[in-house]
């Protein structure tokens, strides 16, 4: 989950953000009973909240706990987790705002051993239309995205701005094969907000529009298997929508 799990801000009480937490976690009751590993960030509604990195660990502790693997001062919300033959990496982008914790970053990246490199944040590297993004320090988004490119990974998904919204970030060479993908997936129930495209400052990548949703849903990535060679990824797009006849809302796969 990429942040902006409430609908707190800056007057809301550690009190009413625990609560939002609280709902938040038992509306994710089907999910965990799956077996689901449910792993949550903080977006800027949440680090907005009334001494929200106080309320934010005490609530993730004992049977809620997250990974306790992440650098001074961000504990429990800068971690990482280690699933058969993927890594999976949670930056908090609201310590350091519109940065992530990059010295960290590189040892988990370089340690790293399994296939499959997956890094997830709240803000997009590049702007769709949101204007905070990790792109309003440039050098500092520069080095991230070739960190994760040189440590093997293919795609980061972040939230933030509301819409679903899949790029290839062309990074000039003229191989569109080793390009690293931008997945938005900020459509968790907000409201939807109209996209014009990449505004913000994306030098030296050009971002190149794969699929763009203005709707929510959720984003499905599936593995072709467990083992170190197993290195297929399929990303589908399932998109809410009412079905009248069966009077409940149902989602759709896209084609693409």
């Amino acid at each position: 989950l990429t942040g902006d799990l409430v609908n707190s801000s800056s007057g809301t009480s550690s009190a009413s953000f625990l609560r939002m937490l609280t709902n938040l976690w038992n509306a994710l009751a089907p999910a965990r009973a799956a077996g689901i590993i449910v792993l949550p960030l903080r977006g800027n509604h949440e680090a907005t909240a009334t001494d929200s990195v106080a309320a934010w660990s005490n609530f993730f502790s004992g049977t809620r706990a997250l990974p306790a693997n992440g650098p001074a001062r961000e504990v429990k919300l800068t971690y990482s987790v280690a699933y058969r033959n993927a890594l999976f990496i949670g930056l908090d982008d609201n310590v350091a705002v519109h940065r992530v914790n990059q010295v960290w970053l590189d040892q988990q990246l370089a340690d790293n051993m399994r296939p499959h490199v997956f890094v997830f944040s709240h803000e997009p590297a590049f702007d769709v239309s949101c204007s905070t993004y990790l792109g309003l320090f440039l050098t500092e988004r520069n080095a991230f995205w070739r960190s994760l490119a040189n440590a093997g990974a293919r795609v980061y998904f972040c939230g933030h701005a509301h819409v679903f919204d899949l790029a290839r970030i062309d990074d000039g060479d003229g191989k569109p094969a080793n390009d690293l993908y931008q997945a938005v997936v900020g459509t968790g129930g907000d409201t939807i907000f109209a996209q014009n495209g990449y505004s913000g400052v994306s030098t030296p990548y050009t971002p190149v529009r794969v699929c763009h949703r203005e709707a929510n849903g959720y984003l499905l990535v599936e593995i072709s298997g467990p083992g170190l060679d197993d290195l297929g990824v399929t990303l589908t797009w399932k998109q809410r929508s009412y079905d009248a006849r069966a009077a409940s809302y149902v989602y759709v796969a896209t084609p693409n």
